[in-house]
């Protein structure tokens, strides 16, 4: 039967069944070294999935600046009406906005009307005969770095002379702050996620090495009654995965407690954005599950694949 498998180089389900139960023994025989291996695959895994909440998070937060610092176009009152509809056709026709609305007079007096806090007596000052409201058009954009086209485009000729003051002035620093962080946070993840999957590969492989200068012996008995290279490496590889999913279970479990004993304290920070960690973690956990699976056994077993080749060449 080995020298069918060498020479097929397939695996019947008994023989398959068999190194499945010697990668686990191999597992569970170096359980020191076995999990250190998955605790340092956990710790990358860990990063991954921060970074994965942490972009999250940064999403929610894009969408309630985009809504907030919508942009607000006032325009000199001698400006005739006409333009302005131009303006706010021309607008609407553009990749980065979202909504235009004229506000008249008319509206801006009414809208006067219902500020709370402002008195009887100033609001009975603005009369449809008196209204020195401005015209204006409010314009929703895709994305916040939007309203930096927007803005210039207002700064050409001919809106430039009919614009007297638009929103983005007032709003440029918290939008460029916001890229700026959003680009800080998306570098730093992936920084420390290439520094510790490179730490998880080099410590598999030693792991993986040190298992099979331990079972040498056991391989040379093996190759000299028949089995081949697949059959060498499957039990490795095994025993790999079995790193990458008790990684994966560590990893869940233990951004799972990070969340739930200190997620409130993040509360503070995140002002009107109202994340609910635990339930954001619940919602995702099907996508992170997949995330951590297949990048913790795709680590594992990519490291052990190449050490084995390395032996076997030798």
């Amino acid at each position: 039967r080995n020298q069918t498998e060498r020479k097929g180089g397939l695996m019947r389900p008994v023989t398959l069944l068999r190194v499945t139960k010697l990668g686990w023994a191999n597992y569970w025989r170096n359980r020191g070294l076995s999990i250190s291996a998955s605790l340092i695959l956990m710790l990358t895994l860990v990063i991954v999935l921060f970074f994965f909440i942490v972009n999250t998070i940064l999403g929610a937060t894009s969408a309630k600046i985009r809504d907030k610092f919508d942009m607000n176009i006032r325009f000199e009152d001698q400006v005739a009406e006409e333009q302005i509809l131009e303006l706010q056709k021309l607008l609407a026709t553009r990749p980065e906005t979202r909504e235009v609305h004229y506000v008249g007079k008319d509206e801006a007096r009414e809208r006067f009307q219902n500020i709370p806090g402002v008195s009887d007596r100033t609001k009975q000052l603005i009369t449809p005969e008196s209204n020195p409201l401005r015209r204006s058009l409010e314009v929703k954009a895709g994305s916040p770095t939007d309203l930096e086209k927007i803005d210039q485009l207002l700064h050409t000729a001919p809106w430039s002379e009919i614009v007297y003051s638009n929103s983005y002035a007032v709003n440029k620093s918290t939008i460029q702050k916001l890229s700026r962080f959003e680009r800080g946070v998306t570098t730093a993840g992936i920084i420390l996620s290439i520094i510790f999957i490179t730490i998880s590969m080099i410590v598999v492989m030693n792991t993986i090495r040190l298992a099979i200068f331990a079972r040498r012996e056991e391989i040379e008995i093996m190759r000299l009654v028949g089995a081949n290279n697949i059959f060498i490496r499957i039990p490795f590889i095994i025993e790999a995965i079995l790193y990458g999913v008790v990684a994966a279970a560590l990893s869940l479990g233990a951004v799972w407690l990070i969340i739930k004993n200190f997620g409130g304290l993040l509360k503070p920070y995140l002002g009107e954005i109202n994340v609910d960690l635990l339930e954001l973690f619940k919602n995702q956990l099907p996508i992170m599950i997949g995330i951590v699976l297949i990048l913790g056994c795709g680590l594992a077993v990519f490291a052990s694949l190449l050490s084995i080749q390395r032996y076997l060449k030798h």
